[in-house]
């Protein structure tokens, strides 16, 4: 929306070329893949009104990725802006247990990659929304938690890479 379009312009000092970048990147990054979970999404929010118990914790598959052993709160709270606050603990996830619930780190990576897609999509327009009551930009700060990753992480590195990419 506007308040999307006016966010990426602010992140690149509004230099509209920048901008203009920017956002021919993220329109090419919407595979057809990604465009079909964006409708899954959008139909799951439908179906469920955002009153009608639409929230993080019901999002498919949080249960199940929280189930094995990866920490996050996709609302810990707001900074002294009113910025939201996510927290991710990398550290807290065991290997093993993901490897048992998934069967194999690629099958980690798909379920990973689809529920951050939508925990995103509803953050997005939960900002949305915080910004046009509050008549600014509300923004998001990621706080990532990475003190506890070991060596045996490295079996899931393909989550960590897609994490980094954005």
């Amino acid at each position: 929306g506007d308040v999307a379009l006016l966010r990426l312009l602010r992140s690149v000092d509004n230099d509209l070329d920048a901008a203009c970048d920017d956002f021919k990147k993220i329109a090419q990054c919407r595979d057809f893949e990604v465009r079909s979970e964006l409708d899954a999404f959008e139909a799951w929010v439908v179906s469920g009104g955002i009153s009608g118990g639409v929230s993080f914790e019901t999002i498919p598959g949080v249960a199940a990725l929280k189930g094995a052993s990866f920490g996050f709160c996709d609302w810990l709270g707001v900074d002294a802006d009113g910025n939201v606050v996510i927290y991710e603990n990398g550290g807290s996830i065991d290997v093993q247990r993901v490897l048992l619930t998934y069967s194999s780190a690629e099958g980690a990576l798909a379920a990973y990659k689809k529920c951050h897609l939508w925990r995103f999509e509803l953050l997005y327009m939960l900002l949305d929304d915080l910004s046009r009551r509050a008549k600014r930009v509300v923004c998001f700060v990621n706080i990532l938690d990475a003190l506890d990753v070991k060596f045996e992480h490295r079996a899931l590195v393909g989550i960590g890479q897609f994490y980094a990419s954005g």
